[in-house]
């Protein structure tokens, strides 16, 4: 399946699973622990690597840069993931990488934080037991920072459930070369308790 194909399947599915509806109240739990689980695919053309990820959210109330407004908040994204690369040569070694991270998100719930609606953006740092290497593509650190943007809708009641589409890019911010970063689309249910 060519790049442009996933890229559309992806959204479809993103956007059908984010059109969910049955709000019961306008009230979320943004500032509340949570756990998710989450899916995303690689987007260049040399192969795809698979992320499936699980993870916990840690509400931040302490200090800020910038003032909270009305539907604004904050957490710690913390998780696990499992790189597996589908096209491999004889100069690849590893098919599986083992992730954890860190990072911490800023989230914006739109109409003054009675929508069912938000965005996110978010920075923090990740680590993997090997090098990522895809006959393309090599990565020179196994530590890594993290950016990512997001949109998502929350449903069910109170709104405790979500789900989001998120775009992540993983790369070294040229500690060492090679650094060619990755891309990834992912696709993230949570649940705040």
């Amino acid at each position: 399946m060519d790049r442009k194909k996933r890229g559309l399947r992806w959204a479809l599915c993103g956007g059908a699973l984010l059109s969910v509806s049955g709000m019961a109240a306008a009230a979320f739990p943004d500032d509340a622990m949570g756990v998710y689980g989450a899916y995303g695919n690689n987007m260049h053309s040399d192969g795809t690597t698979h992320a499936p990820s699980i993870g916990l959210v840690v509400p931040w109330n302490g200090w800020t840069p910038w003032e909270r407004g009305a539907g604004t908040t904050w957490y710690f994204d913390l998780w696990a993931s499992q790189w597996r690369i589908s096209r491999v040569n004889d100069d690849v070694q590893h098919r599986s990488i083992a992730q954890v991270g860190a990072g911490v998100i800023w989230r914006h719930r739109l109409a003054e934080g009675s929508s069912p609606w938000f965005v996110e953006a978010g920075l923090g740092v990740s680590s993997t037991n090997h090098l990522y290497k895809t006959p393309d593509k090599q990565f020179s650190t196994a530590f890594n920072f993290v950016s990512q943007l997001g949109v998502g809708r929350s449903f069910g009641v109170d709104g405790r459930h979500e789900v989001s589409l998120r775009l992540q890019h993983h790369s070294n911010a040229n500690i060492k070369q090679p650094n060619p970063g990755e891309d990834f689309v992912q696709l993230r249910y949570g649940y705040r308790f």
